[in-house]
């Protein structure tokens, strides 16, 4: 999923595909700097799929630093309402918040948002779509851009 947005953040085209990110992304690129001057890139950086991760930040990066575009990063859960990503065929990442008196040690990976403090786990759920914001103005973006894995590559 590709959205290109006017200087004031607001929607004006967007492209979605059913092929995999290494197979997709670079076609998407091409075709849309082709049409649109591209300033900055801002991507969902998990949960996912580790290749499809992996895949979509070393392009992006490296798209970013030949044309000098920004790069920023989003958590996917702000582009499905904070419902679930799917992880593999039946399993899907969820973000689940942490009571404010639980203890913390036990826990590796501790995120936040304007909610509070969650952690990401498995869950034998159906993923949640994906929707593109109408407005870039909504979202929580990050200048630090590396990838969020939360599952170890296979």
């Amino acid at each position: 999923m590709c959205g290109v947005y006017d200087e004031g953040g607001d929607l004006v085209f967007e492209h979605s595909s059913n092929e995999h990110t290494s197979d997709a992304l670079i076609s998407i690129l091409s075709q849309v700097s082709k049409t649109h001057d591209i300033h900055r890139i801002i991507y969902a950086n998990g949960p996912g799929s580790y290749m499809g991760l992996k895949v979509s930040y070393v392009t992006l990066k490296s798209y970013c630093v030949v044309k000098n575009c920004d790069f920023y990063a989003v958590s996917g859960f702000e582009l499905n309402g904070g419902g679930s990503v799917r992880a593999t065929k039946t399993m899907s990442f969820i973000k689940e918040y942490i009571n404010k008196d639980s203890s913390k040690e036990h826990l590796s990976q501790i995120f936040s948002d304007g909610d509070g403090e969650y952690i990401v786990r498995l869950a034998s759920i159906e993923a949640s779509e994906f929707k593109l914001p109408l407005n870039l103005n909504t979202l929580q973006t990050s200048a630090d851009t590396v990838p969020m894995y939360f599952t170890q590559a296979v």
